[in-house]
């Protein structure tokens, strides 16, 4: 007879298990976070003492102050002016300045089967200057601000996979530039419903009032949404600074040595894939003739189109496929083998005249080397023994195919202009 008192497992048990070995499989993670900031005041009239202190320098009152020493933050104009110990002198040149730095870096290596490892990682940095000129105004009595400017860089870790092995056409055009071209009235048009300031600009169709085909807006939303192989949506028309940064990774396996077949004439054998994709704005600055309204931009240019809060001479992104196959053998003899195939591929938008600069690689290495067991150096250490180690030879031959296409936007052309 049957034990009635058998224990059935529980129909939790296979979810428990599986959310076990997907927490398991996380070997490491870390993060780290770093904002420095800083300001630099011209025409302290206060002299620096102990610690850059100026301890008695008016009505009982330090200079600059123990907070802006240790590294406050907070505006100290208003106590300069106060007490005194900034120059009213007209003739003050320097600028004041504000900088920030962020730097964002998140690591993690995942372990899902044993010999298996996929380490993924994460950035975004920000650099940020604000500078002005801050001096005394005789004819108003006052301290006023003049000629504020912001300038910057800006890069992320992205994601651009998805069009990566698409290949020119024999008369150079690429499916990824078309449909850049193809989505910047679409983009267009998607900025235009969300600004409300778009009444009395003159745009002609299809593009969306306010951003025609030259905005730069428009031509940055067309062109991430084209290499990311995405359909245009909001997400594309948010500002650089409110991107979030998306996962790369390099994955490597070495169980294969450990079958038995391989293990009787290999020591060791790894196969590894490494991919890195970055977004860069090479270098903002803040347009001195952008206005807003109800939060959007409300001024426009010669040409009709909005004026953009900051100015951007060009945008990159860089990717590396390092490598995209790569295989290390060693032999049981000491032989070692390597086949790397590598790719690379920057396309850079430029907004002086609207043209994207597209250049490729593919790199492809075989590598051979021997150790040699237990060398003895011919030449003695202190005088009494000679050295004694293992000495690895190593020669590697590489072939490296180089493209460089121009494709502008308003001409509708695509030019090979070098190549190796």
């Amino acid at each position: 007879a049957k034990d009635s008192t058998e224990k059935r497992p529980s129909s939790f048990e296979p979810i428990l298990k599986g959310v076990l070995k997907t927490l398991m499989m996380l070997k490491t993670a870390t993060g780290s976070y770093a904002v420095t900031k800083g300001i630099l005041l011209p025409g302290f009239l206060g002299k620096p003492d102990f610690i850059g202190q100026d301890w008695n320098y008016s009505q009982n009152k330090n200079a600059p102050g123990l907070g802006f020493v240790f590294g406050s933050q907070e505006d100290v104009r208003p106590d300069a002016i106060k007490y005194n110990w900034i120059t009213k002198d007209t003739s003050l040149n320097s600028f004041y300045i504000t900088t920030l730095n962020q730097a964002l870096n998140l690591r993690a290596t995942l372990e899902p089967v044993k010999s298996f490892k996929i380490e993924l990682s994460a950035m975004r940095n920000l650099t940020l200057s604000h500078n002005e000129y801050y001096k005394y105004t005789p004819s108003e009595g006052i301290f006023k601000s003049y000629s504020p400017t912001e300038t910057g860089t800006f890069s992320i870790s992205y994601l651009t996979w998805n069009t990566h092995f698409v290949t020119d056409a024999n008369d150079y055009s690429n499916k990824n530039f078309s449909q850049f071209v193809a989505n910047i009235p679409r983009v267009s048009n998607i900025l235009a419903d969300q600004n409300p300031n778009t009444a009395g600009t003159g745009t002609p169709a299809p593009y969306g009032q306010g951003y025609g085909q030259t905005q730069q807006e428009a031509l940055t939303g067309a062109f991430l949404a084209a290499y990311t192989g995405k359909e245009p949506s909001e997400k594309h028309t948010k500002s650089f600074m409110d991107l979030i940064p998306k996962p790369n990774w390099r994955v490597t396996y070495d169980g294969l040595s450990k079958l038995k077949f391989f293990s009787s004439f290999l020591q060791s054998l790894s196969i590894s894939h490494g991919y890195r994709s970055v977004y860069s704005v090479n270098s903002f600055s803040m347009n001195v003739l952008y206005q807003e309204a109800n939060g959007f931009p409300r001024t426009l240019d010669s040409a009709q189109n909005f004026i953009p809060k900051y100015d951007m001479q060009q945008v990159t992104i860089s990717e590396q496929l390092s490598p995209l196959i790569g295989i290390d053998m060693t032999w049981k003899n000491s032989l070692q083998t390597r086949f790397e195939i590598k790719r690379d591929r920057t396309v850079t938008l430029a907004y002086t005249n609207i043209q994207v600069t597209e250049v490729r690689g593919i790199e492809y290495t075989i590598g051979l080397g021997y150790k040699f067991k237990r060398v003895t150096m011919p030449f003695k250490v202190g005088g009494t023994k000679k050295l004694s180690n293992d000495l690895t030879v190593k020669a590697d031959v590489s072939l490296r195919d180089n493209t460089t296409i121009l494709r502008k936007v308003i001409e509708g052309t695509n030019q090979p202009s070098a190549g190796t």
